[in-house]
């Protein structure tokens, strides 16, 4: 090897064959470790060996991308040693073969090239290597995500490992570095990438200080729309990281000078001690903690203590789930930080500092990051706090596995705090002379109340006041975004006086808000099809937190008024009756002005009420017959904005006016809140229409049974609406029938009812085709009442049921050849279809066999069941599920391939991204359990394998999935148990927490029964898990099923006899009182 010119420079074909042999021994895990590394000493004597490293990372592609990345860490670490040393011929090749692969297409290459370009910038700053700055701009400007990712990836890590060189003058540039970055970074804050996002919020955080500081330079800059970006800059950084301003404003504390000038060298001097190149091992060594407590935290941060996931890595065989939480499987980050037990230890210490802190993902992390960072008053008691709660997590998790030993969190939260003081009285950190008075020493103020924190808040406040509607907007937007990170509300409470006026001032319509054009509209011109707004249905999906909020939007575009609005309603959230005083005048003042002129004050006034309807119920509840009293009569108003306004704040009071049903007086109000709602229903405006359909929808919901008397007088409404309206209001109509259904459910399902429902929506089914999407909401209206009236649809299902399948088969032809199809694929026909079969089978019941009997349903069924689209699988396993409970003998046919696709969905590699699809599917095969009982035996070890990882992961996935994995997993226990009992002690902890959790119904009755079928198949498989198993059955409230009672009753009394010489007593013992009591009830 010898060197050569940079640009005539080639490897010899043999010593590159020779160092890619021995990178390739070198990543093997049976070569000689030791051998391979004096060889490589000895290659690395030549000059241009770093030279033949830099190319085969680069350049050598028939290799793997493992060989290439050792290469190049390889590469990395020689350059610590020889940069400066090195031939410049030799430095500038390296250089030119970096900064191609910032685009490479495997990300691995990508991150150790970056990791190489910050090096060499340590090594040798940015002016020797003028080509790396101006290649980081091309791409990051390149639109292509490779090139920007690696960009940004090389940035980071610059900007981590030595920050001050981008923030230095740079002869021949006309600015710092940082400064062409930064405009850059701000705008992948909202990248759809969320790869680009980590990294420019991490390359951002390094200049914690220099974007306050400009953003407040800009602050009053003549240009709106500067102003406009500062206040969005705010927001954003909020949105992002809560912390932020928290350790912005300490910062500000100890580095601005006193004319209140950033001091950006004081500020790295500051941060230099604890930049370190690789880890920060400062903070684990020079820390006051006994020196064993510090070999542990230093074992930890690198990842090496004897976890169960580090001890499988060797080889070992073991369940693998966290003992203290007993639900994840257990890794030093997840031991240390991430564990629920360990989360509540953290947080409860952080709080007796005051912190707000987002928790990084590793303890390296956290660790780098802990170091002298809060400015505490007792910094070297704040710095071995990560040590004392670490080594009592590992102390606690080695007491429960090796001596049985298991104490509460406020046992293990004793230990840290009395660690705590120990530890501070033997290093002299602490004058306190018990453990309570230390304890109350730790407690001061809050980073985030920080008198800086005043000056965001009060530039926030006059900006909200800024005559440019667009910077008002963005400057509003930072309240909603402060609450929502949940920082400590008490910094803006002093505010509250100034704020709300200011809010209330800027919920008045504006006098060019396209609403008031709108609010025009005569409701018997026709739409056009841009009036139609997209709509998107939701899949049918089987658990128990599926609820989705369907507060209508009562403005349709986002402007000042709906942002003050929004931000009203979220204070009040916050605040509750607090802002009563300050608000109730301003509105009651407003509703009190007179005259044509003075609607819009009014119109406010109201929306205001709608807006703190939630937040503010405590102060509102005993004046609320009044409030709606004065209501109602603006539901008549002249003015369409008053009259829909009405509707709306109406309806945010629904569950209220329902309560007081039970008096004279309620009763009479809420009559009156119906028949009012009902006549603005068949307003002529289309705006009060929509508004009045959508609060109509929320009363039904409400109500529900006690609409029953006024069915007649709603549905002639309703239908009389029907005729009258749009197209887009009629989607509305829709609503409100299927939601009244919902409702009302079989009270609906008498003759005269049908006369005024049925034959209008038949008339509109006839006449749309099977391409027209404005089919789709009345498919879904179909769903609803063919659940509500059961077997009385039966008149209406025969051709309900055949066109859902005509529809479903020409779609399924259109995907293939949308020419023969004669329409276009849409996948959403299909899912509104299964959607609807659904409701047919549940309202029809054992009536619908007669129907899948003679069609090709099951057929087509499979193949929805196998659709590359998640939501057309996410319905058809629903309809799985529900023609499983009512006709499973026309399944059997093909249930072998029902049970393998939908097992097949609970080890989908992309189960987070598609969990409701699992939830049916995994719901469905539990309803095919119980029907076809030992036909499933063949695939009962497959579903069991899917289903034991899912509850082992519990804290990580769906509450629904989790229920559903429980219920079906006990499902095929009760009819196979002799299957799943042999490996019950591998799941029955993790399964018996899940089960506790679910409320009573007959689903969890057939778990139950087949925890009772395989305990008493394999007793001893239970017996490491029966303080779970009793918490399980303690969380019935009441068994109606006296079988399933006497079998737990059985269960209970054959473990209190197996476990003799006090061990049964000593189980007992472990329980809550609370769970006791329940199971005194089986008498044991």
């Amino acid at each position: 090897m010898a060197a050569a010119p940079s640009g005539s420079w080639q490897p010899k074909e043999e010593g590159f064959k020779e160092i890619c042999g021995l990178l390739e021994q070198q990543i093997s895990h049976s070569s000689d470790k030791s051998q391979i590394w004096h060889q490589l000493q000895h290659y690395s004597q030549f000059p241009d060996f770093n030279n033949y490293l830099a190319f085969i990372l680069a350049r050598a592609e028939g290799k793997s991308v493992e060989i290439r990345q050792a290469a190049g860490l390889l590469l990395k670490n020689n350059l610590r040693n020889v940069y400066k040393s090195m031939a410049p011929v030799n430095q500038q090749y390296i250089k030119s073969e970096l900064l191609p692969c910032l685009g490479a297409a495997d990300r691995h290459i990508r991150s150790t090239v970056g990791t190489i370009i910050s090096v060499v910038v340590q090594l040798g700053g940015v002016l020797g290597w003028p080509e790396l700055l101006q290649t980081l701009v091309s791409c990051l400007d390149s639109n292509e995500v490779n090139h920007m990712e690696g960009a940004m990836d090389a940035l980071s890590k610059i900007c981590e490992d030595i920050p001050q060189v981008l923030d230095s003058d740079v002869p021949g540039l006309a600015e710092r570095p940082i400064n062409i970055f930064l405009p850059r970074l701000y705008k992948f804050f909202q990248s759809p990438h969320a790869s680009l996002r980590k990294l420019s919020l991490g390359s951002v955080n390094q200049y914690i200080m220099l974007m306050p500081g400009g953003l407040f330079v800009l602050a009053h800059d003549p240009a709106s729309e500067v102003r406009k970006l500062v206040c969005a800059a705010f927001v954003q950084l909020i949105e992002v990281r809560p912390s932020f301003l928290e350790r912005w404003f300490f910062f500000n504390k100890f580095l601005l000078t006193r004319s209140g000038i950033l001091d950006t060298r004081s500020f790295y001097l500051a941060l230099r001690a604890s930049v370190a190149s690789d880890f920060a091992w400062k903070n684990v060594w020079r820390v006051k903690a006994p020196r064993r407590v510090v070999f542990f935290v230093w074992t930890a941060a690198w990842d090496q203590l004897l976890t169960c996931d580090n001890l499988m890595r060797r080889g070992f065989v073991m369940a693998g789930w966290c003992c203290m939480c007993k639900r994840s499987g257990e890794s030093v980050n997840h031991l240390l930080l991430h564990c629920n037990v360990a989360r509540e230890v953290w947080n409860f210490v952080l709080g007796a500092y005051g912190v707000h802190w987002v928790f990084p993902e590793t303890v390296r992390d956290l660790l780098a990051g802990w170091h002298n960072w809060w400015g505490r008053k007792s910094s070297r008691i704040w710095n071995f706090i990560p040590h004392c709660i670490m080594w009592n997590l590992w102390r606690e998790r080695n007491g429960f596995i090796f001596e049985d030993q298991e104490h509460s969190v406020g046992k293990i939260l004793e230990l840290v705090m009395g660690s705590l003081y120990d530890w501070s009285t033997a290093w002299n950190l602490c004058s306190s002379h018990s453990l309570g008075e230390f304890l109350e020493s730790l407690s001061f103020c809050p980073l985030s109340s920080h008198p800086h924190l005043r000056n965001v808040i009060e530039y926030m406040l006059q900006v909200n006041k800024d005559t440019d509607d667009e910077v008002a907007l963005e400057s509003c937007e930072f309240w909603s975004a402060y609450c929502d990170a949940q920082l400590p509300p008490e910094n803006l409470r002093e505010f509250l006086p100034r704020l709300i006026p200011i809010l209330l001032s800027n919920m008045v319509y504006a006098d060019d808000d396209e609403s008031l054009v709108d609010a025009e509209e005569d409701g018997s011109l026709p739409d056009r099809d841009q009036d139609i707004k997209p709509r998107f249905h939701s899949s049918r999906f089987h658990g128990s937190d599926n609820a989705e909020d369907d507060d209508d939007d009562i403005v349709n575009v986002w402007n000042l008024r709906k942002c003050s609005a929004a931000a009203l309603d979220i204070l009040s959230n916050v605040f509750g009756d607090e802002i009563l005083p300050t608000l109730m005048p301003i509105v009651q003042a407003k509703l009190s002005a007179t005259g044509d002129a003075a609607w819009k004050e009014r119109e406010a006034a109201v929306l205001a009420l709608g807006a703190i309807a939630e937040g503010c119920i405590n102060g509102l509840y005993p004046h609320l017959s009044e409030i709606v009293t004065f209501l109602i009569p603006l539901l008549d108003d002249k003015f369409p904005l008053i009259r829909s306004i009405s509707c709306w704040t109406i309806s945010r009071f629904s569950k209220f006016i329902v309560e007081g049903i039970g008096h004279q007086q309620g009763y009479e109000q809420f009559d009156k809140v119906l028949m009012g709602l009902l006549r603005r229903i068949l307003d002529t405006n289309k705006r009060v229409q929509e508004a009045a359909c959508s609060a109509f929808a929320t009363l039904e919901e409400e109500a529900a049974e006690e609409l029953a008397p006024r069915l007649e007088i709603i549905l002639q409404h309703l239908m009389c609406a029907f005729g009258k309206y749009q197209r887009r209001n009629l989607r509305i109509v829709y609503d409100a029938i299927g939601t009244l259904a919902d409702a009302v459910g079989g009270e609906l399902n008498q003759p005269n009812y049908l006369d005024i429902l049925m034959p209008p929506l038949i008339a509109k089914w006839q006449l749309l085709s099977n391409s027209d999407k404005d089919i789709f909401p009345l498919l879904e209206c179909f769903t609803s009442i063919a659940q509500a009236l059961g077997t009385g649809f039966s008149q209406f299902a025969e051709p309900v049921f055949q066109r859902c399948i005509n529809i479903i088969q020409t779609q399924h032809v259109a995907k293939v050849d949308t020419v023969s199809a004669g329409v276009q694929y849409d996948k959403e026909f299909i899912v509104c279809c299964l959607d609807l079969l659904s409701g047919l089978a549940e309202g029809l019941g054992s009536g619908i066999e007669s129907l899948v009997s003679h069609g090709n349903l099951r057929d087509l069924l499979l193949q929805c069941c196998m659709d590359d689209a998640s939501d057309v699988r996410q319905s058809a396993f629903a309809l799985l599920g529900d023609l499983a409970r009512v006709c499973p003998i026309h399944l059997q046919p093909r249930l072998s391939e029902f049970l393998d696709v939908a097992a097949k969905q609970l080890t989908s590699p992309k189960l987070k991204e598609t969990v409701s699809v699992a939830n049916n599917a995994c719901w469905s095969i539990g309803e095919l359990a119980v029907k076809v009982r030992q036909e499933i035996a063949p695939v009962v070890m497959t579903v069991m394998s899917c289903l034991v990882p899912i509850l082992q992961h519990a804290e990580e996935l769906n509450k629904s999935l989790i229920e559903n994995s429980a219920i079906t997993l006990g499902r095929l226990a009760w009819v196979c148990p002799e299957l799943v009992s042999p490996h019950m002690e591998h799941f029955m902890q993790a399964w018996c927490s899940a089960l506790s959790m679910i409320r009573d119904d007959i689903e969890k009755e057939d778990a139950f029964r087949g925890l009772c079928a395989m305990v008493k198949a394999n007793p001893s498989g239970a017996l490491s898990s029966l303080v779970f198993m009793c918490k399980a059955i303690a969380s019935w409230h009441e068994i109606r099923s006296e079988d399933l009672h006497n079998d737990i009753c059985e269960v209970l009394h054959g473990y209190k006899q197996m476990l003799r010489n006090g061990a049964w007593d000593q189980c007992m013992s472990a329980l809550e009182p609370p769970v006791k009591d329940k199971l005194s009830k089986y008498q044991v």
